[in-house]
C-alpha cells in the first residue's frame, strides 16, 4: 500500500500545481484541503498496527469523482442491490 500513500502525495502535488496555474480561488483551496485530509487519513491507517500488517493493508479505499457508479457495482458484488447511489447513472461493470 506504499503506492497509495505516494499516490495521495503525488495527486496533492499535481492539484497544487494545477490550482496554482489556474487560480487561487476557493475551489482550488477546497480541493487541496480535501487531498490533505485524505493523505493524513492514509498515513494514520498506515501507522495503526493490525494483524500481520497495518490498517491500510486491510482497508479498501476509493477516492475520486465520479465514483457513484462504481459504488453501485461494488455494493452489487457484495450482494447489496441498490437502485441508485448519490448521482449514479448506472452500474460500472468491473
Amino acid at each position: 500500500m506504499k503506492s497509495l500513500v505516494s499516490s495521495c502525495r503525488v495527486s496533492a502535488g499535481i492539484v497544487a500545481a494545477v490550482a496554482g496555474l489556474a487560480s487561487t480561488g476557493s475551489l482550488a483551496q477546497t480541493v487541496m484541503d480535501h487531498m490533505s485530509v485524505v493523505a493524513r487519513f492514509v498515513e494514520k491507517l498506515k501507522a495503526a498496527p493490525h494483524g500481520e500488517g497495518n490498517l491500510l493493508d486491510h482497508s479498501p479505499m476509493l477516492y475520486g469523482s465520479p465514483m457513484a457508479n462504481l459504488f453501485l457495482e461494488l455494493a452489487a458484488k457484495e450482494g447489496i442491490e441498490l437502485d441508485n447511489f448519490g448521482d449514479s447513472t448506472g452500474r460500472l461493470e468491473i
